[in-house]
């Protein structure tokens, strides 16, 4: 499965409008028209299943950082770098290798 994307959440929209029932054109001003209340609800709910989607969605890393244990805030790093896999490795032993990932980027959770 692939992450949902702003013309996913268009295409989702349409598709809901477009099958809204027949409004009961004796009461409206104007043909066609959507009441605002409805086309909200359909942009809220649409954007929280396209959100949900996404976050069940395995995280895709393109940068990794070793850390040694204790050296550094582990979270805070993690906030402010959202895309870099940190790997946390035992104080005093030798740092792993670092490898190419560019090409083949780390799934993880």
């Amino acid at each position: 499965m692939e992450k949902l994307e702003l013309k996913d959440y268009i295409l989702m929209i349409t598709d809901r409008i477009g099958r809204l029932p027949a409004i009961d054109k004796s009461q409206q001003v104007c043909d066609d028209l959507i009441p605002k209340g409805l086309v909200l609800d359909i942009l809220k709910n649409t954007k929280e299943e396209l959100d949900a989607s996404n976050e069940r969605l395995p995280k895709t890393y393109t940068k990794v950082m070793y850390i040694e244990d204790g050296s550094l805030d582990v979270k805070e790093l993690e906030s402010e770098l959202p895309d870099t896999k940190i790997i946390v490795y035992r104080q005093g032993s030798a740092p792993p290798e670092l490898r190419d990932i560019q090409s083949n980027p780390i799934k993880g959770y």
